[in-house]
């Protein structure tokens, strides 16, 4: 099985909000399985580990 990952980095910046709920459903929007979302302290990074992707 195919992992990938998504490290996004100053994802709410100029005053944009974006919540990992609406991260997770953006990659199962996209077909991806098994979406993970990470919050980590300071930058907000966001990691979403996705088991499978689309056509894999």
């Amino acid at each position: 099985m195919t992992r990938y990952v998504a490290l996004l980095r100053a994802v709410n910046v100029g005053g944009r909000k974006v919540t990992t709920k609406e991260l997770r459903e953006v990659a199962d929007n996209l077909g991806h399985t098994n979406v993970r979302t990470l919050v980590a302290s300071g930058n907000w990074n966001t990691v979403l580990k996705i088991a499978e992707a689309p056509g894999a």
